[in-house]
């Protein structure tokens, strides 16, 4: 049995009217929902940690008492995730429009973008010409060199994180982001081999914008 939110639940007071499930992974769950305010559709994100979380009463949140500990640490976390990325503007990163809590957990709410992943492209038309990768690289370094003035990493750059738009390559999936020096804003990251550089697999990894640029230059090598 899914553990997602039904077609036409409403959050934030009616705010938001989920239409359907648009990802599920093992930290969270990403809806397309109907911002009533704005009139648009959304892409919103539940913060549900499948391996230790159920669905309770009323659509809560349900966390045994082992884990409770663990959960609040990864709902401050995803909400610290959110305020910086609010901070974000560029058009080759999400964009993010809020971030609240309900149902004892936390949503994030950002724009919904259209298209495929890079990943999905590669799978569908093959290899890329040159000239073509060239210009998809462009934005996204100027976008890599934004998220690193502001001093954040992402740590999960990979072509199923890379979505292809009418407007050009934006860079998704914040949830794995960490300040640079340490401290995780988001949480701990599945490593995907071959785009992870050596320092992710070490626990005491001098972790910077080579760590990006790694995984970005690999991720346009496949």
């Amino acid at each position: 049995m899914s553990a997602a939110l039904p077609a036409g639940t409403q959050l934030r007071n009616g705010q938001y009217t989920l239409e359907k499930v648009l990802g599920q992974g093992g930290f969270g769950i990403t809806y397309v929902a109907l911002d009533s305010g704005l009139g648009v559709r959304v892409a919103l994100k539940e913060l549900f940690p499948g391996d230790s979380a159920s669905r309770g009463p009323r659509h809560t949140v349900v966390v045994p008492a082992p884990s409770q500990l663990e959960f609040e640490g990864l709902r401050q976390e995803f909400r610290t995730e959110a305020q910086t990325l609010l901070g974000l503007r560029h058009p080759a990163v999400v964009r993010v429009l809020s971030v609240f809590e309900e149902n004892g957990t936390a949503y994030l709410v950002m724009e919904l973008l259209e298209g495929e992943t890079l990943g999905s492209r590669i799978e569908r038309g093959g290899q890329m010409a040159e000239l073509e990768a060239k210009k998809m690289l462009e934005p996204l370094l100027g976008a890599l060199e934004e998220i690193h003035r502001k001093g954040l990493l992402h740590r999960d750059i990979k072509p199923d994180n890379l979505m292809l738009t009418d407007h050009g390559p934006v860079l998704i999936d914040f949830g794995t982001a960490q300040k640079m020096g340490g401290g995780n804003l988001g949480l701990t990251p599945t490593l995907t081999p071959a785009y992870a550089p050596l320092e992710q697999y070490l626990k005491t990894g001098n972790f910077g914008p080579p760590t990006d640029l790694y995984a970005l230059a690999a991720t346009f090598y496949h």
